[in-house]
C-alpha cells in the first residue's frame, strides 16, 4: 500500500511531417490484458525531450504492466524510451 508507480517518456530523435508519439502506461491482473487501465497518459510528443509522470500512488496491487504508444504524421520517425518502476 505505500509503494507508487513512476514512469517517463524520453524522445532521443523525431522526423517526419508533423510527427506525434503519445504513449500510455497500462496495468492488468491479467495477462491478457482484457480489461486494462490507464496508469498515466504522457503529453503527445513531436519533438526530442523528457516527460516524468506524476507519481501514481499505491496500493499497486495489478501484476501485468506494458507501454502503447500511437504514432502520427506523415512519416513519423521517433527513436526513445518507455520506462517504469515501483518503488
Amino acid at each position: 500500500s505505500g509503494q507508487s508507480l513512476y514512469a517517463g517518456l524520453h524522445i532521443l530523435s523525431a522526423s517526419g511531417a508533423a510527427p506525434t508519439f503519445l504513449a500510455t502506461i497500462e496495468s492488468d491482473t491479467l495477462a491478457g490484458f482484457g480489461s486494462p487501465i490507464t496508469q498515466v497518459t504522457f503529453t503527445s510528443a513531436s519533438a526530442v525531450g523528457s516527460q516524468w509522470a506524476t507519481a501514481v500512488a499505491g496500493p499497486i496491487t495489478d501484476t501485468w504492466w506494458r507501454a502503447t504508444w500511437t504514432i502520427g504524421g506523415a512519416g513519423p520517425s521517433f527513436k526513445g524510451l518507455i520506462w517504469m518502476a515501483i518503488q
